[in-house]
């Protein structure tokens, strides 16, 4: 089975409380429970999504590696990745997503 590589970059950003009141994040950090929620950037959300749909359409898998994280930016950097969103099919690589016909003639 074919893959595709795929690297995003997520962003981590504090979760409001359901009044929406961010003070209480202004205590001392070690009493401070935070919570962290990821989000992608629209460029990000969008080449994903595109590819998801080419890969059930042509039944490939895709491995996702998101640079914000240690290993993620291990591997984008092994594999010369400079530029996110990016993706490497076979030994092509790719920087940004192409729109879905142009991926469909790329596989």
């Amino acid at each position: 089975m074919r893959t595709i590589e795929v690297y995003i970059r997520s962003e981590e950003k504090l979760k409001p409380f359901a009044d929406g009141d961010y003070s209480v994040y202004d205590v001392h950090p070690c009493w401070a429970k935070y919570s962290v929620e990821k989000h992608l950037s629209p460029t990000d959300r969008e080449a994903l999504d595109t590819l998801m749909t080419v890969a059930k359409e042509k039944d490939l898998c895709i491995r996702v590696y998101d640079v914000a994280t240690r290993r993620g930016r291990l591997i984008a950097a092994l594999k010369g990745i400079r530029k996110v969103p990016a993706m490497i099919i076979g030994k092509r690589k790719i920087e940004g997503i192409p729109a879905k016909e142009r991926l469909l003639e790329l596989l």
